[in-house]
């Protein structure tokens, strides 16, 4: 995948790949991040639990993204994608998402996903 964003190449082989430990390297220590209506995430251990629940269920994650802004110097990026989550029990969904970076120092400071993750959780249970 190439979206044309060196950080956002490299961020996004990571969260393809569920590299958990890889993702929470990219991020500030106070970093804030927001998952479709879900309550905010602070901190890196609070993406660890956070994230960890969604992994949980998934083997991989595409990304395909189909358009990139960048602004405030970089320090802002956005994107339109649609992003193909691969469940464990086999079933693959697709949902359109929109997703604001802010960076700080050239780590994540702020990640917004804008979207409805509710069909990734639907028929699994528990």
């Amino acid at each position: 995948m190439s979206t044309g964003n060196k950080f956002l190449d490299e961020y996004y082989d990571l969260v393809n790949a569920l590299d958990l430990e890889g993702i929470i390297a990219h991020h500030t220590d106070d970093t804030v991040a927001i998952m479709g209506n879900n309550p905010e995430i602070h901190g890196k251990d609070g993406m660890r639990a956070g994230f960890a629940g969604l992994f949980s269920v998934l083997t991989k994650m595409e990304h395909d993204v189909r358009a990139v802004w960048a602004v405030d110097d970089g320090a802002t990026i956005l994107n339109e994608a649609h992003v193909t989550y691969h469940r464990v029990d086999g079933k693959r969904i697709t949902i359109p998402t929109a997703t604001s970076i802010r960076l700080t120092n050239g780590k994540v400071a702020k990640l917004h996903v804008y979207g409805d993750l509710a069909p990734v959780f639907e028929g699994l249970g528990g």
